[in-house]
């Protein structure tokens, strides 16, 4: 009986034991998700406000001229390109800043690599202001830019790029407010910038009161005093509760340490945004091959689809920030689990959305354009955005997330190859040869975004292996 009756005991303890654990997990689950959940939708809310904020010297230069918009336009892709210097930067600092924090590193760690961040990017702004300042007619040029819209883009580049030292001060403050979970103050501020625009805009644009009529000119003085001020109040917001103690003291002679591991996880994730963007100008080239029609109707779906991916988007930021404090604490396992939750619950958004642009896309498409081989087009590319939708969530989710745990090699090297052999070779196969036109660039561009998705996939669930 001693024999049978020891083991009961011990059972029982471990049962006890076992709900004890199985409890605590869902409680620690609960608490990651709400924690999730705090950080998120600000940024949700952020990321539509600066599509919105994107777009709006476009929607309202459109009654004023539409040779302002293609001005607009050519320069608008010019800044796009150089602002992705900035992100070198600042997504290192985002990565090595979220780190910290978990590892609870003392605040002179920190400061030294901030420091490192907010100084590197300055003087990165500073130079490439400098240069559309100065060199924004030989620029223009070599863009192809054509006369009619040469005075306008001189304006604009001349204004917005001279002040584009100012994005790359808001990228890198907003970066480190995130890491330190500030996606708050970062969501009211793009509401302000973005209220400051609009009213600026009708005001210098169109002359409202006693101003001046001054067009384009008005618009790019608008967005570069936004700017400002949105570096200036995420400045001072940054100091005052996130480095409070910071000195530039703590510099002891150039911080090649620091710059070092910010460029050894920017650069890579840089990259990969460089080739995505070089990928999708060259599908954009084929769509010129097709026709007209094909690049309009591009151009339109593609910004109707955008807020779809933004759901995805959102979440990724979000999770890569927690999944940052998790590996700086070493919790891999709870690392692992939140990021699968979140690519669920980003997957379920991103289907929902799609449905519902199924059945009312048309309605916001025909509101943009009557042109009837358009809409036409565009029922049928928003059947096939599920596919994209699906592998873009799982891309956004699960690249994030491995930058987060320092990771960004196999991102950049899978991500380069699929959007070269599988989005810009299949969309010259299915566009061109096959004769697809619009829907089959578009079944090339959801290809690739499946082909990387599923890669990543298995990289994640290889992360969730090693910490078993």
């Amino acid at each position: 009986m001693y024999y049978l009756q020891i083991p009961f005991p011990i059972i029982i303890e471990s049962e006890k034991d076992s709900k004890k654990d199985g409890d605590n997990m869902i409680k620690k689950n609960t608490s990651l998700n709400r924690q999730l959940f705090s950080i998120t939708w600000p940024i949700l809310i952020e990321c539509s406000l600066f599509l919105l904020l994107g777009n709006m010297d476009v929607f309202m230069l459109g009654k004023y001229s539409d040779t302002s918009v293609g001005a607009v336009g050519i320069v608008n892709q010019l800044v796009s390109m150089l602002q992705l210097m900035f992100s070198i930067i600042t997504n290192g600092t985002s990565i090595i800043c979220a780190q910290y924090i978990g590892a609870k590193k003392s605040s002179d760690e920190k400061n030294r690599l901030i420091g490192s961040a907010i100084l590197f990017n300055l003087v990165t702004g500073l130079l490439i202001s400098l240069v559309l300042c100065i060199g924004y007619k030989p620029l223009l040029t070599f863009m192809h830019t054509d006369a009619v819209f040469m005075p306008d883009a001189s304006i604009y580049l001349r204004i917005v790029g001279g002040c584009l030292f100012l994005q790359a001060l808001t990228n890198t403050f907003s970066a480190i407010l995130r890491a330190h979970g500030r996606t708050k103050i970062c969501m009211f501020t793009t509401i302000v910038i973005n209220l400051i625009n609009v009213t600026g805009n009708a005001v210098l644009i169109f002359g409202l009161g006693p101003a001046p009529r001054l067009g384009v000119e008005g618009a790019a003085i608008s967005t570069s005093f936004s700017r400002l001020i949105s570096t200036i109040v995420l400045g001072i917001v940054l100091f005052k509760t996130c480095l409070p103690d910071f000195s530039f003291s703590c510099f002891h002679g150039f911080p090649k340490k620091e710059i070092r591991s910010i460029l050894s996880l920017g650069l890579p994730a840089a990259g990969e945004q460089i080739s995505y963007n070089l990928a999708k100008t060259t599908t954009v080239i084929i769509l010129t091959y097709i026709g007209t029609s094909a690049v309009t109707a591009n151009s339109y779906l593609s910004s109707i689809t955008s807020f779809i991916y933004i759901f995805s988007a959102s979440i990724a930021q979000g999770t890569s920030i927690m999944v940052g404090w998790l590996a700086g604490e070493n919790k891999k396992k709870e690392a692992y689990s939140l990021v699968m939750r979140s690519f669920c619950f980003g997957f379920t958004a991103s289907m929902i959305m799609s449905v519902i642009f199924l059945f009312g896309g048309h309605w916001f498409l025909s509101f943009l354009t009557s042109d009837k081989e358009i809409l036409a087009l565009g029922n049928t590319i928003f059947l096939l955005n599920f596919i994209t939708e699906a592998g873009r969530c799982a891309n956004l989710v699960f690249i994030n997330s491995l930058r987060a745990t320092g990771d960004v090699n196999y991102p950049v090297i899978v991500g380069v190859f699929s959007m070269w052999l599988v989005a810009v070779l299949f969309s010259y196969l299915f566009g061109l040869k096959l004769g697809l036109g619009l829907p089959g660039v578009w079944l090339a561009l959801g290809l690739d975004e499946c082909v990387r998705g599923v890669f990543m996939f298995f990289r994640w669930r290889r992360f969730g292996k090693s910490s078993d």
